[in-house]
């Protein structure tokens, strides 16, 4: 049984409790430690190595995530690719990945104007359902983005010239997750796929590891070892119809 003792000593430098625990024991007999038998050897030898396991597996997993946290997030790295190679002014979709400073530069630590023309995306412009326009354009939740695509966005997209789509794993993770509830967004984003281009791709994981399944809580985390750095698997795509055929 544990029992939390706690420092004096820490209570006077911080407010901040240090609990300290000791673990005791109890043997099934008091003469266990003199007449212990083979079998109860491997048994405590067993425990023991059990023990040393839950330590390593601490220190590594603190380690391993101190490591990643400390790299570029995807999300940085897939700003600076679009600020090489997509010029200012476009028009871009950009899902709730990010925030909407995300496309504004800093200039000279001051807030400076957008870089590219964002759409709307926490807005649903089409129903779903049927891919016509949205009577009143009604604002959603992140966590409901999935529910307001459809095929027909991609079309929408190139008539407007958004020509530049970018995409990420803890949006389309959660349709995939749950294909039935959402079989318009899984239609799209096998629709973006399929008709537009990869122009850029970054990803969280070490050469070699990943994807891991979704969950809501890797996805801030980053608790499994096939994470390399922070952020999403980030995806931008490259339109070339309608308006976007002449960009």
């Amino acid at each position: 049984r544990a029992t939390p003792r706690r420092s004096s000593a820490a209570s006077t430098r911080s407010r901040a409790e240090v609990a300290y625990f000791f673990y005791r024991l109890n043997p099934p007999r008091p003469t266990f430690p003199q007449d212990i038998t083979p079998d109860e050897q491997a048994v405590m030898g067993e425990h023991a190595q059990y023990w040393r396991a839950l330590c390593a597996q601490g220190v590594l997993y603190s380690v391993h995530s101190s490591l990643a946290l400390s790299r570029a997030d995807t999300r940085n790295l897939t700003r600076a690719w679009m600020v090489a190679h997509v010029p200012a002014g476009s028009r871009v979709v950009v899902e709730p990945l990010v925030p909407n400073s995300w496309v504004i530069d800093i200039v000279h630590g001051h807030t400076g104007e957008p870089r590219w023309r964002k759409y709307p995306s926490l807005r649903a412009v089409l129903d779903p359902a049927t891919g016509g326009p949205e009577a009143q354009s009604r604002k959603v939740r992140p966590e409901d983005y999935e529910r307001t695509l459809s095929p027909a966005l991609i079309s929408y997209y190139e008539q407007h010239g958004y020509c530049w789509v970018v995409s990420g794993s803890t949006q389309s993770g959660r349709a995939f997750a749950d294909p039935r509830a959402v079989p318009q967004a899984i239609a799209y984003y096998r629709a973006l796929s399929r008709e537009a281009s990869v122009a850029y791709r970054a990803t969280p994981y070490r050469s070699g590891a990943g994807p891991v399944p979704f969950g809501f809580d890797w996805s801030f985390d980053y608790y499994p070892l096939a994470y390399e750095r922070p952020g999403p698997q980030v995806t931008v795509y490259r339109l070339s119809g309608g308006r976007c055929a002449a960009a």
